[in-house]
């Protein structure tokens, strides 16, 4: 018998182990797939929980206190504008005024700062 009969003879049994490499990596696959979905589903699973503690926890201790205060900066926020938009209207109708004393106050400093020769003056 030479090489190339056992190598004929061993042709039936490659190819049977060929087929069982290809179910096993298939077996793998799937495997590996189902692992990742039940490792995803424990994940959500856990998260939701989590959430639920949470969230009974914020509910019977914070709830009212994050409210009060949320409505609260609101209706500071709302009347930090109004009080914004008038003190706006006011200038606004006022800047003559405003102008006017500006420049007085603008002179009087300036005078200040400049020397009068009490012979040239």
């Amino acid at each position: 018998m030479t090489t190339l009969h056992l190598l004929h003879s061993l042709e039936p049994m490659l190819t049977a182990a060929g087929r069982l490499y290809a179910v096993a990596g298939e077996l793998l696959s799937i495997s590996v797939i189902l692992w990742s979905v039940n490792l995803m589903a424990g994940m959500i699973r856990h998260t939701y929980n989590a959430g639920v503690i949470v969230g009974s926890f914020y509910r019977q201790h914070c709830h009212k206190t994050c409210k009060w205060v949320f409505v609260n900066a609101i209706a500071l926020l709302i009347l930090l504008i109004q009080l914004s938009f008038e003190g706006a209207q006011l200038v606004w109708r006022n800047r003559y005024d405003y102008l006017e004393t500006a420049d007085q106050w603008r002179n009087q400093i300036g005078k200040a700062f400049i020397y009068e020769s009490p012979l040239y003056a």
